[in-house]
């Protein structure tokens, strides 16, 4: 069904898309054509050229995530996105901060020297079998003191997606912030910010979008960017002001600009802008959000069927992760026996989601993220090979 999707890379199957997926021609051709105007006519000089097309960056995303172009700033990682914001914060002693117990290891170290610098206490909720935020253990936290609730739209670690828009809802009347990490949503289905009731938003370009690594992007809303104290100043977010009477002062943007910084990757900044454009126009009616489905289904199925094999439950099926591990068999040695098979597929360790493995004790597990560009070839080998384990 889906073979007009399919893309062959020295004959490996893709199927670890959740870590960093595959850029298209047509992005890859964008940043190369961009870079060669830089050796030829210089940096600046290909910058100021190619002005508008760098500047389309914020409507195309912007579009993408249903809200205003300046609202929209972009970063070299998701990680540093939101690290940018967390330690913008004004937090002090006494403060909370909300989480849950799924966040992936970087939000986790994170959030939690954040906590140690501040003194706000972090609140870590678990969520039920399903991957849901059981909304009235949030509603016990809804106080003057809670500051930030911030948690992943979707875990690196199985295939739940938790009840973003019940929990925006929830906030609704709050002076808490709210922080959504879509890296592993955005690029799967459509993601629209007023619709979940976020104040921010960070994404990556390197997974579900297919965009180039070192590429990210902030959604901030007005209220939130201009609560921060940005960290990092620079004249792309701030301006430095002169006044006989009172001397100089830096003033700093009233949008989420303020979070960006001056030097940065333009081509990777094209680039993205052409994965974000090409995933709305292949997108259409929902072709990739079913695409990675089906295929999700398929696999959840045959390992399923393997009796060495135990399927992480996620609780419900909408991302396109599926996890499993072996009693039998160390998930470094399975990854191999699909890496010889030439299937990429990844693994994942506490040292990826502390709290939830922790909490469960989990082993390592193996990882499989089919998307839309592959085929139905692709997944009937991984099938063979799974059933031969």
């Amino acid at each position: 069904m889906h073979e007009r999707f399919s893309r062959t890379m020295a004959n490996r199957i893709h199927l670890n898309n959740a870590g960093a997926s595959l850029v298209s021609n047509q992005t890859l051709d964008v940043m190369i054509s961009y870079l060669r105007l830089e050796q030829e006519i210089g940096g600046y000089e290909a910058a100021a050229q190619e002005h508008d097309r760098i500047e389309d960056f914020y409507s195309t995303a912007a579009k993408l995530l249903k809200c205003q172009p300046d609202k929209i700033a972009f970063a070299d990682s998701a990680t540093r996105a939101w690290n940018t914001i967390l330690f913008s914060m004004k937090l002090g002693e006494g403060d909370k901060i909300v989480t849950v117990s799924t966040e992936f290891g970087s939000n986790v170290v994170s959030l939690q020297a954040l906590s140690e610098r501040t003194g706000a206490e972090l609140i870590v909720l678990d969520l039920d079998n399903h991957g849901k935020l059981d909304l009235q253990h949030l509603d016990d936290h809804i106080d003057e003191r809670l500051k930030l609730v911030a948690l992943s739209h979707a875990p690196a670690q199985n295939g739940s997606v938790i009840n973003a828009r019940e929990i925006g809802k929830q906030l609704e009347g709050s002076e808490a912030f709210y922080l959504l990490d879509a890296c592993q949503s955005v690029g799967q289905f459509d993601v629209e910010v007023d619709d979940i009731g976020c104040d921010a938003l960070v994404g990556t370009g390197r997974k579900w979008l297919r965009g180039p690594r070192g590429t990210g992007f902030i959604y901030a809303n007005d209220r939130f960017a201009t609560s921060l104290q940005s960290v990092s100043v620079d004249l792309a977010n701030a301006d430095w002001l002169a006044s006989p009477e009172s001397g100089s002062q830096v003033s700093f943007f009233k949008k989420a600009q303020r979070l960006q910084t001056w030097e940065r990757s333009l081509a990777g900044q094209l680039g993205l802008a052409n994965a974000m454009f090409e995933y709305m126009s292949a997108n259409a009616k929902g072709a990739i959000t079913s695409a990675i489905q089906e295929f999700r289904e398929m696999i959840a199925d045959a390992v399923s069927k393997n009796p060495k094999l135990v399927l992480y439950p996620g609780g419900n099926s909408e991302s396109g992760v599926i996890t499993f591990y072996s009693h039998e068999i160390d998930a470094a040695e399975l990854k191999k026996y699909y890496a010889d098979l030439n299937i990429n597929v990844s693994t994942l360790s506490d040292w990826d989601a502390p709290w939830d493995f922790t909490n469960k004790g989990l082993p390592t597990l193996l990882r499989v993220s089919p998307h839309y560009i592959n085929s139905n070839e692709d997944i009937e080998k991984f099938i063979r090979a799974t059933e031969k384990i």
